[in-house]
């Protein structure tokens, strides 16, 4: 009986030693991120060419709505484009999109995944056609000046950027609760790394490019077949040729969020599919490039052994639970009750300041009840995730304005 107690000790105290690794990761970002100043670019009067790159999946309900929203951009018309890779739309659609000022390109592939798409969209061009290239997704909405902003940043030297993508819609619990961990991941992640001198981690849409060199990235690395996480293989390459992605927090993207847990668990799938994918790569595929060091490189590894957070989240509080209950009979969680609370209240710290005041509103209240669902859909999708995964899930989008708001 003696060994089996020693085992599930030894179990919890490997549990714990991985989460406190998890939350003191999280912590020490999440409280440089409150440090980080905005950085305020200068104004130029000198303006890049722009081409804004909407890859549109079967979004037939949305795409001509996001599209005739980029023109109410304050920057000089003739300055920018919009080109729509138009995969698996409908012939009204077509009909529709062809009726306004954009470059349409079709596409007609047997796999459809958005780098296939967006390296499309790029060849249709010279290499010189245009300046910098900033990648939309069809339901991304941009707030009226930030080609402007775009412009002022890119003319003070930086080679590629991550706007701060924020929800468009809360509307349901599940839309309440991704807006906020979208803003703890632009805390943490961005603007925490950006304070710690580190690359601000991609998203997938809303990046802007210096427009030959993304034309090159895509043609040269071979990108067409990557199934729905091309955001976290062009970081990697951005790393290999020594490029800081910077991270502008006052220029936002509406993005819309996901209504209903069916569609999280199915969104989930695919993102923890790519993070098991990278992993794998780092620790079987690549373990060489870990004697390598090279901070950046080092930081996307670390940040693929974190376990999502609603998940630690919930570990956390029931082992916290857990703890006080076998308190009153005199026992103890190892490696030791006081340890487990305090580790638990440190990363609802961590959440606490990851999360902006104005989010924290009577909808956020109301969602919490909704956490443990979503925890449960998330759990699912880790389960049901596929490192080796060949086709792109597509999540639908169906929200052509901003509900509930």
């Amino acid at each position: 009986m003696s060994i089996i107690h020693w085992i599930l000790g030894f179990c919890c105290t490997l549990l714990f030693i991985y989460l406190a690794a998890c939350t003191f990761y999280l912590l020490f970002f999440a409280v440089l991120g409150c440090l980080r100043k905005p950085d305020h670019y200068t104004s130029y009067p000198d303006r890049y060419t722009i081409a804004v790159l909407i890859p549109a999946y079967r979004e037939d309900a949305i795409i001509c709505d996001t599209v005739r929203r980029v023109f109410q951009q304050s920057y000089p018309r003739d300055l920018f484009e919009v080109v729509v890779i138009a995969d698996s739309l409908s012939p009204a659609t077509m009909e529709q999109l062809a009726g306004l000022p954009v470059t349409l390109i079709p596409l007609f592939a047997e796999k459809s995944t958005k780098s296939r798409a967006l390296r499309v969209g790029l060849e249709h061009f010279a290499a010189d056609r245009f300046d910098l290239a900033l990648v939309l997704d069809a339901d991304n909405v941009l707030e009226p000046d930030a080609l402007e902003q775009v412009n002022h940043a890119f003319h003070s030297g930086i080679s590629c950027c991550q706007l701060h993508r924020t929800a468009k819609n809360r509307n349901t619990p599940v839309s309440v609760l991704e807006g906020v961990s979208e803003e703890i991941n632009n805390h943490i992640f961005r603007k925490g790394h950006r304070a710690a001198g580190l690359t601000s981690a991609l998203i997938g849409s809303g990046m802007v490019f210096r427009f030959r060199y993304f034309r090159e990235l895509l043609a040269r690395n071979g990108l067409d077949d990557i199934p729905g996480y091309e955001d976290r293989e062009i970081e990697m390459i951005l790393i290999r040729d020594q490029v800081t992605v910077e991270f502008l927090d006052e220029v936002r993207v509406l993005d819309e969020k996901v209504p209903n847990v069916q569609i999280l668990e199915k969104q989930r799938t695919r993102w923890v599919s790519g993070q098991l994918h990278y992993l794998r790569r780092f620790l079987l595929r690549e373990p060489g490039k870990l004697l390598e060091f090279r901070l950046n490189y080092w930081d996307k590894v670390l940040q693929t052994m974190v376990l999502p957070r609603v998940l630690l989240l919930g570990l956390l509080s029931l082992a916290g639970i857990l703890s006080v209950l076998v308190h009153f009979f005199r026992l103890s969680l190892p490696p030791g009750n006081r340890e487990w609370i305090g580790i638990g209240l440190l990363y609802y710290f961590v959440l606490a300041i990851s999360i902006p005041a104005s989010m924290l509103d009577r909808k956020f209240l109301s969602a919490l009840w909704f956490l443990p669902r979503a925890a449960w859909a998330i759990f699912r999708a880790l389960v049901r995730a596929n490192p080796g995964q060949t086709h792109f899930v597509h999540t639908p989008k169906d929200f052509p304005s901003d509900p509930g708001a």
